[in-house]
């Protein structure tokens, strides 16, 4: 879903509608599907997104930046609507590609972690397939496959380099 076309002119409300005062300032938050390089920064806040994910304060020179692992972001990769929206269409992309179960998994994990997967790992992710498929009858396979996407998007070898 990652657009890498270079972002157009960010959306400002028209200058004859300003009304910002020290006391009302403007705020703006625009989403955005390109890389976060393109979105907005705003001196006086910091943007919802990437203050969860340890992005510098904007309104201090910082040399470093911090590193955290807090609940908040786990909930945000489990919940967020962006996470929702980037499992499906990498479920729909799977689903496309491949018509063999086992050789859409090892796409899956070739894909979203960079190797194929362990004997264990392609067997659990069998497991949870077939779970989510027998504990929600008539299911669409799609949203089955969502939520692998979403498991496969979001654990430890996605986030973290060993």
């Amino acid at each position: 879903l990652l657009d890498r076309t270079p972002a157009p002119p960010h959306p400002f409300p028209a200058v004859d509608t300003w009304a910002f005062t020290i006391h009302q300032p403007f705020h703006g938050q625009y989403d955005s599907d390109r890389r976060s390089v393109y979105l907005m920064v705003q001196r006086n806040r910091r943007h919802p997104f990437l203050a969860l994910f340890d992005a510098a304060d904007p309104n201090q020179s910082v040399a470093v930046r911090d590193a955290t692992i807090t609940p908040t972001q786990a909930l945000f990769l489990m919940n967020a609507p962006l996470v929702q929206r980037a499992s499906a269409a990498f479920a729909d992309r799977l689903l496309a590609a491949e018509s063999d179960r086992d050789a859409r998994l090892r796409m899956a994990t070739e894909i979203a972690w960079g190797r194929a997967p362990e004997p264990e790992e392609l067997s659990w992710m069998q497991a949870f397939l077939d779970a989510v498929m027998t504990q929600a009858p008539g299911t669409p396979v799609g949203a089955a496959w969502g939520a692998l996407a979403r498991v496969l998007l979001t654990g430890n070898p996605t986030l973290f380099v060993d």
